[in-house]
């Protein structure tokens, strides 16, 4: 997979910039192969290169053999933004997401929550909100460790608000409610029709997000 060359509408940044910054967990992607590679095909804004978006990305993006320079995190910010609003509208509305049609758009997605999570955690000292909605049980647990990794947050094990049932013996779908700041989530069986997750970013909520967005 090629990354096309890229101009500065802030969408197509964005994919550019998650498609160089490429980690290991996000859907199980594989990186590309050269940093310089990527830019070499890329034209960024206003002399942009291609950068970490927060010191949790940054942290990432060294793991994996990246040294990102500096950027303007605003603007990768905005641009991460645009697309989550795009994804809610989308949602809101019951239309197809064109974000999840191509595995760049899904990796775009990933790397705008992170984006946004990391700013609102830099800049307003907010922890994320999750709220799984998910088949079963497991499945719940499954994500909730997944994002709550991927996110660089404390994994608790839910309490079940059901005192009928415990972990191993709710049947059928479930919600659970993810806490950051608190260390703390609850589960619940759920009878709704949605399947998967909403994230509490400062004070501006995203989803239902795919629930296997992170591996």
């Amino acid at each position: 997979m090629r990354a096309r060359a890229r101009f500065c509408h802030p969408s197509a940044f964005m994919e550019t910039l998650a498609y160089s910054m490429r980690v290991p967990f996000i859907c199980g992607l594989e990186r590309p192969r050269s940093l310089a590679t990527v830019q070499r095909r890329v034209s960024f804004p206003h002399g942009f290169r291609l950068s970490s978006i927060g010191p949790s990305m940054a942290r990432m993006a060294q793991t994996n053999g990246y040294k990102p320079s500096r950027a303007n995190s605003q603007e990768v910010l905005n641009a991460a933004w645009e697309i989550l609003d795009e994804f809610n509208r989308n949602d809101v509305k019951g239309l197809e997401q064109p974000s999840l049609e191509t595995p760049d758009g899904v990796f775009a997605l990933g790397a705008s929550v992170l984006a946004a999570i990391e700013a609102s955690r830099t800049q307003d000292g907010c922890l994320p909100l999750l709220g799984i909605c998910a088949d079963n049980c497991k499945e719940a647990l499954a994500t909730l460790q997944r994002w709550t990794k991927a996110l660089n947050c404390d994994f608790c094990m839910p309490q079940v608000i059901d005192s009928k049932h415990d972990l191993n013996s709710i049947p059928g779908p479930v919600y659970v409610k993810y806490n950051a700041h608190a260390k703390v989530s609850y589960l619940q069986p759920y009878a709704g029709k949605f399947r998967g997750v909403i994230v509490q970013i400062g004070q501006k909520q995203v989803g239902h997000l795919p629930l296997y967005l992170f591996k």
